[in-house]
């Protein structure tokens, strides 16, 4: 499934959306490659093949505009970005992972 990793969150008012001490606008590549290097907690048991493929992904998302991802992918993404994220950014991004946004 192709997505469009460059797309730009917004905050409620439909403003984008840019991390503290930055000018550049939180994307949902930046979001996505942000959720897949960042160790959690519940990450510390995590085997070494895991993370090498979350290190993969990542650096295959990393710069793209758009980028094709399997269903498997996407499942990942989704599920990461939930643990990592609050509300706003997940609704956003669940709905470009399913093609909604």
């Amino acid at each position: 499934m192709l997505i469009k990793f460059g797309t730009s969150l917004k905050d409620l008012a439909g403003e984008p959306i840019f991390p503290p001490d930055s000018k550049v606008p939180m994307t949902l590549e930046s979001v996505s490659v942000a959720s897949l290097v960042t160790l959690m907690q519940e990450d510390q048991s995590v085997d070494a093949k895991t993370k090498y493929d979350w290190g993969h992904l990542a650096n295959q998302i990393y710069g793209q505009k758009e980028f094709d991802v399997s269903t498997e992918q996407v499942v990942l993404l989704k599920n990461r970005i939930g643990k990592l994220y609050g509300p706003l950014i997940v609704v956003q991004t669940w709905d470009m992972l399913e093609g909604r946004g």
